[in-house]
């Protein structure tokens, strides 16, 4: 005789909720995103029986910051690592950035951007190794910069995003050291609001004022100041974040990065469409390196 499962039973399943461990909110138990913040839930499911939670770190940049190829350059550098700092990625969702990254550069292309619905993040869950204490875990969301554009100027009108970074213990904001050199200053405006709005932010846990914050001088290949002495050039050329900086931030630091030798422009199709000369990373694991212990 063959048996059949009883629909009672399959509905019996539905009612065992998953707790979302960016958010809290329940999700039913084979959902594969948060509905509420869309996180993967298999994060949740990954540290379901941690005595430790991983920490979170967000990684803020305007579109066009080169902040996708930046996180997939440093996954590549610290995954290749021998010992302290190794990383070890936890989950096949958080190879997908880095190989999308690796790839495209590999191919001659820069990736895409981020996909503004939060559904079309990226998330990378590691494990980092270290000297003399026990592993790291770090979780990083590739937050879209088009959607956090709309949050400084607009707060609490994207709410997943206000919902991850009440969760992160600490940031790194980049900003194009080539478009700052240009005299731009759309990338001191960006960072100028975005340390305006962590510091208004409400958390249950200690402010982002005492939260550490790494500026980061990406593309800096463009302008050589930038590496000279990131501090300086910032001050410089991003004023109003410096000030901002003062008055609000307590543990912050100053990075220059490049993760190309150089951009060639072409038309493709009727766009200006960038692309890598040479893929040549510099100073892209000294922030990183920086925050993590530092982490909340």
């Amino acid at each position: 005789m063959n048996s059949v499962p009883l629909d009672s039973f399959r509905l019996a399943r539905y009612a065992r909720s998953v707790s979302c461990f960016i958010c809290g909110e329940e999700n039913l138990y084979d959902a594969d995103r948060c509905r509420h913040c869309r996180a993967p839930l298999a994060l949740t499911y990954q540290i379901a029986n941690q005595k430790r939670p991983p920490r979170m770190m967000a990684v803020l940049a305007p579109p066009g910051s080169g902040k996708t190829v930046y996180l997939g350059i440093v996954t590549d550098i610290l995954a290749r690592r021998d010992g302290a700092g190794q990383l070890t990625a936890r989950g096949a969702f958080s190879v997908a950035l880095w190989q999308a990254a690796v790839t495209n550069l590999t191919e001659g292309w820069y990736p895409q951007s981020t996909h503004d619905d939060p559904s079309g993040w990226s998330w990378v869950h590691c494990r980092l190794a270290g000297a003399l204490r026990r592993p790291v875990e770090v979780i990083v969301p590739d937050i879209s910069g088009r959607a956090m554009e709309r949050e400084l100027e607009c707060p609490h009108s994207q709410p997943f995003l206000n919902i991850v970074l009440r969760k992160c213990g600490g940031a790194a904001i980049l900003l194009d050291a080539g478009r700052l050199a240009q005299g731009d200053r759309a990338p001191d405006f960006f960072a100028l609001k975005c340390i305006t709005y962590l510091s208004e932010l409400n958390t249950t846990r200690r402010g982002w004022s005492s939260r550490p914050i790494a500026i980061v001088l990406s593309k800096s290949d463009a302008a050589p100041d930038a590496f000279t002495d990131p501090r300086k050039f910032l001050r410089r050329c991003a004023p109003g974040t410096w000030h901002q900086i003062r008055e609000h931030l307590q543990t912050v630091a100053f990075f220059a990065t490049a993760t190309t030798a150089g951009t060639a422009w072409q038309r493709v199709n009727g766009a200006r469409v960038a692309f890598p000369l040479r893929v040549e990373p510099r100073g892209v694991v000294e922030p990183i390196e920086w925050l993590i212990p530092r982490l909340r």
